[in-house]
């Protein structure tokens, strides 16, 4: 009886290391899991569309320049809210363009003040050193025609170079 006893003992202590070895070895920052986080994005143009299709595909284009850890908006899309077409807010005529740096988890956002403490806000990550993902989100004032409502809209974009 003394003998089971132990086979048993032994194969349980043998599957408690074996499960504590598996969940404690991401907690201590294996190399592997943080260099996956980490994208290099290619030199290049990136360019794609929002998800709005309450937009004509024309006006729904984003893209972007990337050299090196720096990205430049060179595309700004449409954004509608109701009867409401966002006007132009990150590339004006005559203005320089909008360059961010890119982190080092590979996300960047670009960002205007609307009004107060309300953001407009284009924010992004690479996924894999040749796709965007991310959002648009802008805010839209109440018109006193009545026919834009206030409130924001945040589709989200895919780019691909």
């Amino acid at each position: 009886m003394d003998r089971p006893l132990a086979r048993i003992l032994v194969a349980l202590t043998g599957c408690a290391a074996v499960s504590l070895t598996a969940v404690a070895s991401p907690s201590f920052g294996a190399p592997e899991a943080q260099e996956a986080a980490a994208v290099q994005p290619r030199k290049g143009t990136y360019k794609g569309k929002t998800s709005q299709v309450t937009v004509e595909g024309a006006f729904r284009k984003i893209a972007f320049k990337v050299n090196g850890r720096r990205i430049t908006l060179t595309t700004e899309p449409v954004i509608r809210h109701g009867f409401c077409l966002s006007p132009p807010v990150f590339i004006e005529q005559g203005a320089p363009p909008v360059t961010k740096k890119i982190s080092r988890n590979g996300s960047f956002s670009f960002d205007r003040t609307f009004e107060g403490s309300k953001i407009n806000r284009i924010k992004g990550t690479f996924v894999d050193d040749r796709t965007i993902e991310g959002t648009a989100r802008y805010f839209f004032p109440d018109s006193a025609s009545g026919q834009c409502v206030a409130g924001k809209e945040a589709p989200t974009f895919r780019a691909k170079r």
